[in-house]
């Protein structure tokens, strides 16, 4: 059985208490945590694709991010038609993320 569930909960929720500390606004605090939540999520489903199996711990999820990865990510959502002031949005709640990490 798996703890993905878990450990990206206590990780989202306390990204969204440094953006608190931040000062970042309750809106842009909520888009971002979905953010980072569907982001972790496509990584986590991309890992368990490509390698059959998933991350055990949010540092062994966290590491498999890499410039190569998020470029794959920002294609997935241009090929899903996402419009692009929403995917421009996706990526600076992940970059807010990653300056958390």
């Amino acid at each position: 059985m798996s703890n993905v569930s878990s450990y990206l909960d206590v990780l989202v929720s306390a990204f969204s208490e440094f953006l608190r500390h931040q000062g970042v606004s309750e809106k842009t605090r909520r888009n971002y945590k979905g953010d980072a939540k569907q982001f972790l999520n496509w990584v986590t489903s991309i890992t368990e694709s490509s390698f059959h199996r998933i991350p055990a711990t949010h540092k062994e999820l966290i590491a498999l991010i890499t410039p190569k990865l998020l470029k794959e990510y920002k294609h997935s959502l241009g090929v899903s038609h996402i419009p692009t002031a929403t995917i421009n949005r996706r990526l600076s709640g992940i970059r807010s993320f990653l300056n958390f990490c």
